[in-house]
């Protein structure tokens, strides 16, 4: 964590006013060295400045957070869940690779791990349940895991049934169907956490099941043990992997390369 100046921490306690899920600054105009500052924390925190609003927004309550920040003096890891949101053309590529003998099965159980805002979720909603039905049938099962408290708040606000849990703890009820999911690619203490989480989502599946991920480009080259292992999984179970174009996270904060897995368990 980093201290953050007085000066900052004064100006977010008497001049931050957060009114529902926004941050509004009634302190004047700052100067800019000031204001980057400021900016910064409250990015840190999940806001984004909204020019329209004269705010910044955050997808969740920020009172808790700001005021913690505000009494401790010191400012969080910006990304320790390594969230990178899934930009929503990719999301709509996804689930656009999700063959119609899933999408037409009576019964369908559509899985997200470490969900973040629940993008790839939300894409399937939109583009699969929602032009056939009005509403979600009961037969169809959506669920989101994610470990972010604000983040599951949230997506259960829009009506999608989200654990909080840590994913690679997790074990479905019912194996899933489909697994469509973007994990994170770090960990602390497992730089190749996308290929742990993958692995484990594998294992969520049920047999005929499907699996789409997004994952960093390194097991399909890198020479180390693991990967190695993973790429010679992968191939055995006869998975195809798709580049995507670069650039294609630059909105989300990251120039990462990424691929798309696709996995059927047999």
């Amino acid at each position: 964590m980093r201290t953050i100046p007085s000066d900052i921490v004064s100006i977010l306690t008497r001049g931050a006013t957060v009114e529902g899920n926004s941050v509004v600054l009634r302190c004047g105009q700052l100067a800019p060295k000031t204001y980057r500052a400021v900016n910064e924390v409250l990015e840190t925190l999940g806001g984004k400045w909204n020019r329209k609003s004269q705010a910044h927004l955050f997808p969740y309550d920020p009172t808790e957070d700001l005021r913690a920040v505000v009494e401790c003096g010191e400012l969080p890891e910006k990304n320790p869940l390594q969230f990178y949101a899934t930009p929503p053309a990719l999301a709509d590529k996804m689930v656009d690779m999700i063959e119609a003998r899933y999408r037409l099965r009576r019964r369908l159980h559509v899985l997200e791990p470490s969900a973040g805002d629940g993008a790839l979720v939300e894409a399937f909603i939109r583009s699969v349940l929602q032009p056939r039905f009005p509403h979600q049938p009961d037969t169809y099962i959506l669920t989101a895991v994610e470990m972010d408290p604000r983040r599951v708040a949230t997506l259960r606000a829009r009506g999608i049934s989200a654990v909080e849990q840590d994913f690679l703890t997790y074990h479905a009820r019912a194996a899933a169907d489909v697994v469509i999911m973007n994990p994170p690619f770090r960990a602390a203490g497992d730089p190749l956490a996308d290929q742990t989480h993958v692995r484990h989502a594998y294992e969520q599946l049920a047999p005929g099941g499907l699996l789409l991920a997004i994952m960093s480009p390194g097991f399909t080259f890198r020479a180390d043990r693991r990967s190695t292992a993973f790429r010679e999984w992968v191939e055995d179970g006869c998975g195809r992997v798709e580049r995507n174009p670069a650039g294609t996270f630059r909105g989300s904060g990251t120039d990462v390369e990424t691929v798309i897995l696709r996995m059927q368990k047999h």
